[in-house]
């Protein structure tokens, strides 16, 4: 038995009876097909010591099932053209592939199999620990995302949401097979996955290879349990070797599903994104501080935050975070022009036109509103939302987010005696 409900043209969802919900949007005058099978977990529900076991499943499902091998997994998909791929976030694991239309049934059949009958061998376990230990030590070599996981460990207080996603040397090195089954037995159930399709697709041919592939397996055994994250406002410096320092400002800001999240985009847009941005112009352009500068707004369940990225020579490191925070100030007293806010609503619809040509993004989408509104969100409302944000808007999300008191600002180089004075907010030396 399922449960069909329709949106948008040529937008379908269906809810089968072990919970797993299907979105599909047929455009027929495409001849490919993006297809992703997203599971709800990802490194946000990992405890202490099961840090970067999401990840390191991802990665073991591509190495082995009942039918096909490592190679065969991924030969199947790209003899016929295709592409095959998967990531974990905080918040989800997806596999996904793109196929042209007439393979469509390879792609759902590979992901199916990988999801359903993968079976850890011990050999590529070893293996694969080796590659993501390298792949920490390429991220930890990468100052632009050392800096970005430093800040989320400090911002977030070392919860769930601060932790890296691939985990700690010490976690992946601990990892043995039966922890690998124990994670997807109790979390990778029916109830907790969404498959969305776009492109040149048939959705009652999906449901029905989906309840056959699928229709025994049970509900997850480990409950989803996700409550608000606290932030830490402070300095937090860690020395380190370096031509440049890294530098990561951030504050609390709206929540995946919180009204005010278009507002908080046009801002966050305005603020940073784009080299007409009041951050772009006033940083680099007019004082030449930094070459690197961009704003960016990260939403999870119940959290999230605002964020400016720079890069710049440490003695430029107190003047530049003393423009930002005096940007913030004049944006949350003052507001923003007219102008930047039409700049800025342009630019997010541009963006969102622009993603509709592709059938990943589509496919992405799909998945996005199903994962956090348990409902397709249709472009005309979120064109709607994004035009009328105004002034009064813009003023409100400002005043919420663009509180100094609870600014975390996270650096990584050769600072020095180059610190910036934050006043009354706490700094506390982490060696890095």
């Amino acid at each position: 038995m399922s449960n069909e409900t329709k949106g948008e043209p040529g937008v379908r969802r269906t809810c089968l009876a072990n919970g797993i919900r299907l979105v599909t949007e047929k455009l027929p005058t495409f001849q490919s097909s993006a297809l992703g099978f997203w599971i709800q977990t990802g490194s946000r529900d990992e405890s202490a010591s099961d840090g970067g076991i999401s990840h390191f499943v991802e990665h073991l499902l591509f190495k082995g099932t009942k039918r096909r091998d490592a190679r065969a997994i991924a030969e199947e998909i790209e003899t016929v053209g295709g592409h095959l791929n998967a990531f974990t976030s905080r918040e989800v694991t997806c596999y996904h592939a793109r196929v042209l239309a007439e393979h469509n049934d390879i792609a759902v059949d590979v992901l199916s199999d990988v999801l359903c009958n993968s079976t850890f061998p011990e050999a590529e376990i070893e293996q694969e620990r080796t590659v993501i230990l390298a792949e920490i030590a390429e991220a930890e070599d990468s100052p632009e995302q050392l800096v970005h996981q430093l800040f989320d460990e400090t911002f977030w207080k070392g919860g769930p949401l601060g932790r890296p996603i691939c985990g700690t040397r010490q976690s992946v090195e601990s990892f043995q097979r039966t922890d690998f089954k124990r994670y997807v037995d109790g979390r990778y159930g029916p109830d907790r996955m969404v498959v969305t399709a776009a492109g040149e697709i048939d959705h009652d041919w999906l449901v029905g290879a989906i309840s056959e592939a699928f229709g025994d397996k049970g509900p997850a055994t480990t409950p989803l349990e996700r409550g608000s994250a606290e932030s830490q406002a402070g300095l937090f410096v860690h020395e380190r070797p370096a031509e440049q320092v890294q530098l990561v400002m951030g504050l609390p800001a709206v929540h995946a599903t919180d009204p005010r999240r278009f507002a908080a985009r046009v801002l966050s847009c305005a603020l940073g994104e784009g080299m007409s941005s009041r951050l772009f112009q006033e940083v680099r352009e007019i004082r030449g501080l930094a070459y690197s500068i961009y704003s960016f707004l990260e939403t999870h369940e119940h959290a999230g935050h605002l964020g400016v990225y720079g890069a710049m020579a440490a003695h430029a490191v107190p003047e530049a975070v003393e423009v930002i925070r005096g940007i913030f100030e004049q944006v949350r007293r003052e507001g923003l022009e007219d102008r930047e806010i039409t700049r800025a609503r342009n630019q997010l619809l541009a963006g969102l036109h622009m993603g509709l040509e592709s059938t990943v993004s589509r496919m992405q989408r799909l998945a996005m509103n199903e994962l956090y509104f348990g409902q397709q969100v249709e472009l005309d409302i979120v064109r709607a939302e994004i035009a009328k944000v105004d002034a009064a808007a813009i003023g409100e999300v400002a005043e919420f987010v663009l509180n100094d008191e609870a600014l975390n600002v996270t650096l990584l180089g050769p600072v020095g005696t180059q610190r910036p004075d934050l006043g009354r907010l706490p700094a506390a030396l982490v060696q890095a």
